[in-house]
């Protein structure tokens, strides 16, 4: 693969600024790449060729005329793409529904906003799961995203078609977000960087259903668990773009914080290091062996450089699924299956014989969901139990932690599996999604390729406001295993 090809989004950056590429050569870099490999692995579901070309050719011309272009836009001429359920004007917003099928918003969602002041050039969006559920990519609009390291795994999900693009060479860097490991289980499974801010950090207008007036007016109480997040084939890439997004805006009442974040902790002097490596979770698989070796291995590399090693309680997440749904229900004004519907109800028999006749409006996964919603509407007055075990848990983990601790555990129990096979342990997401509930930062870092040539990797988890530390050992980990490493 040519270095254009393989560069992080800084590192591109800074080629356009040495002239060393232009912002021509690499868009018609990526653009041929992306043709190449999406019909093979169904990524990208709207390109922006022509307009992003169009938007290199002029930015190749206004450089010449003013060089320092590229030194006040931290992004010139550098390509990315975005996760389709975050709004940009004009282009589909379906979150992969047959009922918003034909929906383009009117308006630019903050964090793209953001992303193209800094002059980066739009590719296109990419593929989700129907309504973002599910931690595989498929829906009845698009069809399903393929794993670029072998096309018979799944990418992940929710955000598995920005994992599979930045996998694959197709993109620099892309937005997504993370409500049970959406972005961090994807950036695994492809080999890529993904990183989950602590919650309320980055603005969430614009994503999915919320649109700026409807975030604007959202009591508290129902403000979304999920959370926008980022992925990047380089560790040092989410540093840049985390200080570019996590600003407050006008209509995300609840993102006031400004300037919080530190810089990356590269120095181990004085880190408290927990590992993980087989947690004890109820209704979820072992985790396999090599992820655990992973794990094992990261944590001795960063206590050969100064860090304390601590072995971190495995039955701790015993109970993450009981406490990832606490946090989870009453996050929206509507329901699950009424954001599904397009009204208030389903007729779930005549739904699945509808699939069973090849004839699905919705996916399986989604259906799921709806038959799981109901069970736990009758269960309500459970609720409270379960909100003030959540509220002790996290206390309990931030005061391991501290301000000076950072975990490492596996981000799933084992790597990329065949296309479907996710349903037969569906509740290992909450490898990842237990810190979703927990409203910390977290990072997946890739770690290698296993004998299969499928992406390794491991999560970095800290306490709230304490991202530097995950993306300053994220950094650390990238100089000892390779980072990204491009697909055959």
């Amino acid at each position: 693969m040519d270095e254009i090809l393989r560069l992080g989004a800084l590192e591109l950056a800074q080629k356009v600024r040495e002239k060393k590429y232009s912002p021509v050569e690499i868009t018609e870099a990526y653009i041929e790449r992306t043709k190449k490999i999406n019909p093979k692995i169904n990524a990208m579901v709207e390109d922006n060729f022509d307009q992003a070309l169009a938007e290199a050719k002029k930015k190749t011309e206004d450089l010449k005329k003013d060089p320092s272009l590229a030194e006040k836009q931290k992004l010139y001429g550098v390509p990315f793409t975005v996760k389709e359920m975050i709004a940009i004007e004009g282009f589909l917003h379906t979150a992969g529904n047959v009922h918003h099928r034909e929906h383009r918003p009117e308006y630019t969602a903050p964090v793209v906003q953001r992303t193209l002041d800094q002059g980066a050039i739009l590719l296109g969006t990419s593929n989700v799961p129907e309504l973002g559920f599910w931690f595989e990519t498929s829906n009845s609009i698009y069809g399903t995203t393929s794993n670029p390291y072998n096309y018979k795994k799944t990418a992940g999900g929710s955000t598995g078609g920005e994992g599979a693009l930045i996998g694959s060479g197709c993109s620099v860097f892309g937005l997504g977000s993370d409500v049970g490991g959406s972005v961090r289980i994807p950036a695994f499974f492809c080999g890529v960087f993904g990183h989950k801010p602590t919650n309320k950090t980055i603005p969430f207008t614009g994503h999915f259903p919320h649109t700026p007036e409807s975030l604007s007016r959202m009591p508290r109480e129902n403000y979304p668990l999920t959370t926008m997040g980022l992925m990047t084939r380089k560790a040092k890439d989410l540093d840049f773009l985390l200080r570019l997004y996590a600003q407050p805006d006008p209509w995300d009442k609840e993102v006031t914080k400004k300037d919080w974040l530190q810089q990356p902790r590269t120095s181990l002097k004085g880190l408290k290091v927990f590992v993980c490596p087989n947690p004890s979770i109820n209704f979820t698989r072992r985790v396999d062996v090599e992820l655990q070796e992973s794990v094992i291995k990261s944590g001795k590399h960063l206590e050969k450089l100064g860090a304390t090693l601590i072995d971190f309680d495995a039955k701790f997440f015993s109970n993450a699924l009981k406490l990832w749904g606490s946090a989870l229900t009453g996050d929206s004004s509507k329901t699950f299956e009424g954001k599904l519907s397009g009204t208030q109800g389903l007729n779930l028999t005549k739904e699945f014989i509808n699939m069973i006749q090849g004839q699905a409006r919705h996916t399986f996964p989604a259906l799921g969901a709806v038959v799981l919603e109901r069970a736990m509407s009758r269960l309500a007055v459970a609720k409270k139990g379960f909100s003030k075990e959540l509220d002790e848990a996290k206390k309990k983990f931030n005061d391991i932690l501290g301000n000076d601790g950072v975990l490492i555990l596996p981000p799933h129990s084992r790597v990329a599996p065949d296309h479907r096979h996710v349903c037969m342990t569906p509740f290992d997401f909450v490898y990842a999604g237990i810190f979703n509930a927990l409203q910390v930062p977290a990072t997946a870092v890739p770690t290698g390729l296993n004998q299969q040539g499928l992406p390794l990797g491991v999560q970095l988890v800290a306490s709230p406001l304490n991202d530097h530390l995950t993306l300053g050992l994220a950094q650390v980990l990238e100089d000892a295993f390779g980072g990204w490493i491009p697909p055959n």
